[in-house]
């Protein structure tokens, strides 16, 4: 297959279609999603992308492989999932520890979820974090070490 550039979306997503049907495949537009992403720090009006079809959802956030992906390429968004989880995960945990479980169990199961969940591809996602975002992990890692 050879690359084509074609400056816009709408005739890239033509191009993408007709490889589909060339090698019988079928868009699913249900679960296509178009992310435009921004440049950090501009202020003022930005252009306005037509869509390049209804049927495809424009969002400003994706999730993928488990990270969060906003359109301005920050870690912001994914950071506040993770506390999210890990505050669900600890009250589980908390849970458990009432209902008598062993403290060496407790450990295992914090590593198994807390932890890993934590570090799943963190060297994906670590780059894009903010002094803000870095400062409350830290809090948060300091808090269990």
């Amino acid at each position: 297959m050879s690359a084509v550039n074609s400056g816009t979306s709408a005739a890239e997503l033509a191009h993408i279609e007709d490889w589909l049907q060339k090698n019988n495949l079928r868009l699913n537009c249900t679960k296509t999603k178009e992310i435009i992403f921004r440049v950090k720090g501009k202020r003022g009006s930005t252009a306005e992308v037509p869509a390049p079809c209804e049927a495809i959802a424009r969002v400003t956030t994706l999730t993928m492989l488990g990270v969060v992906i906003n359109e301005q390429m920050t870690a912001v968004d994914h950071v506040s999932s993770l506390f999210t989880t890990c505050s669900r995960l600890l009250y589980t945990l908390r849970v458990l520890r009432n209902h008598g479980i062993p403290a060496a169990s407790m450990s295992d199961v914090f590593r198994a979820t807390v932890i890993d969940k934590l570090t799943y591809s963190s060297l994906t996602w670590a780059g894009f974090t903010s002094a803000a975002d870095q400062a409350r992990l830290d809090a948060f890692f300091c808090g269990f070490i």
